[in-house]
């Protein structure tokens, strides 16, 4: 089964938003197309890679700005982010469908800014819940789904190719950011950093709303809702994967930091960890989508998620910061495919390219409550004690809950991979889907 759509009769439905014929327009190549891939690589860098540094918010708030809240009640303020940037896809996609793409990217980009901006002002818990949480997540949700979305209307049979490159957007992003705001805080204080990573953020979606050349799929309008996919055994069982996927995948970039400082690294140090996953995870993004392009990009996830599995369950043996560090970048480049992976699969899924905006919207609104249940539950295995004292082993222990919650959560989206494959192709090992 081909891993590529729109392609014959359909592409040729495809038509931009502009004055511009189509047929001007290459497949899988040309100058406009790349810049396309660009745009959506600064589109990742602000909606998922702002997700990806809440680690290091999660450590500044549980040790300065609001020490007397819980890591679990701290985390739902990067879990209430990370759900709404997925749930406000249902919308987003609707509005790629109509052709609305670029007033999306503009709303989005001004709710992602003033959110950052008031982050800056809060000091109450309730402040950040609304200010990160709530108005920063609905910004980056309508800049994300519209990326690859965009991307599937130039690409055929490179989309794969071009998804992984646009998606080291985010890991870039989880790179630099956490550094940049360490090094701020110390210097200029907490408001005067998130302003200047706000200053970059605006930036950056600047040169994305210039470049980015919104195509439609059709003349089809978009719906909200249609229910007739879930009477699709197929597509449910996708979604339910990714759902479970979602409630593991960002649990140790939120509690690494604090799980380092806890086994005795210096804090100077232990902050670094979250960078070094993302630069492990821009591997994790490109060498997939090479095999995805190769064996199929539901194969490799499937791949993927167990290798995911198996390192969450691994966090909980480490002794020592070098096997933290090990076992963090093996994490991190085993769960790269998770981000980008499964909006290619939904667009091989959707027989119709104008269903696709109303479909994959669909997707990730229900998988969203995954990322939004996934973080605090496997924070609400912690007690606010103090760990001062504590040997590694009883550290091991106390963190134990952490990460046999999220390994379980991988597990399950392996399942219901597993499931979908062979409700599929059946149990035909070498189909390349």
């Amino acid at each position: 089964m081909s891993d590529s759509i729109p392609t014959g009769d359909e592409t040729k439905n495809a038509r931009p938003d502009s004055n511009q014929s189509s047929s001007t327009l290459r497949i899988d190549g040309g100058s406009v197309a790349w810049l396309q891939v660009f745009a959506s690589w600064l589109l990742f860098m602000n909606s998922w890679g702002l997700t990806s540094t809440f680690g290091v918010f999660q450590t500044y708030y549980s040790n300065t700005l609001i020490p007397s809240s819980s890591p679990s009640a701290i985390s739902w303020i990067g879990s209430l982010q990370a759900f709404l940037t997925m749930f406000a896809g249902v919308f987003a996609g609707i509005l790629l469908d109509i052709g609305f793409l670029k007033h999306v990217m503009a709303i989005g980009s001004c709710l992602e800014v003033f959110g950052m901006l008031m982050t800056s002002l809060s000091t109450k818990y309730y402040q950040l819940l609304f200010a990160q949480g709530a108005c920063v997540g609905i910004g980056s949700g309508m800049l994300l789904l519209t990326s690859l979305a965009n991307l599937s209307l130039y690409f055929e049979r490179k989309r794969m190719i071009a998804a992984g490159i646009a998606a080291t957007g985010s890991a870039s992003t989880g790179v630099f950011a956490p550094i940049m705001l360490k090094r701020l805080i110390e210097n200029i204080g907490f408001k005067w950093s998130v302003r200047a990573y706000t200053l970059v953020i605006l930036t950056t979606q600047a040169v994305a709303f210039i470049v980015l050349k919104p195509r439609r799929s059709s003349k089809k309008s978009g719906q909200l809702l249609d229910l007739q996919y879930f009477k699709e055994p197929i597509y449910v069982s996708f979604i339910l994967g990714f759902t479970f996927m979602m409630a593991a995948n960002y649990v140790p970039y939120f509690f690494i930091e604090d799980y380092a400082i806890a086994l005795g690294v210096r804090p100077t140090i232990s902050f670094y960890l979250v960078s070094i996953m993302n630069a492990a995870s821009v591997f994790g993004r490109v060498l997939p989508s090479i095999c995805a392009y190769r064996y199929g990009s539901l194969n490799t996830l499937i791949v993927s998620t167990i290798l995911s599995a198996v390192t969450l369950y691994c966090f909980r043996a480490v002794q020592t910061f070098t096997t933290l560090i090990v076992i963090a970048i093996a994490y991190c480049f085993a769960s790269g495919g998770i981000l980008f992976l499964p909006p290619i699969i939904m667009a091989n899924l959707t027989k119709d390219p104008a269903d696709y905006g109303t479909k994959i919207g669909m997707g990730y609104s229900i998988a969203a409550f995954g990322g939004l249940a996934g973080n605090p539950i496997a924070g609400s295995t912690l007690n606010k004690i103090s760990l001062v004292g504590l040997s590694t082993v009883e550290v091991q222990k106390y963190y134990e809950g952490v990460w046999i919650v999220s390994g379980t959560a991988m597990v399950l989206g392996v399942i219901a991979q597993i499931v979908m494959r062979v409700s599929w192709v059946g149990w035909k090992s070498r189909a390349r889907i």
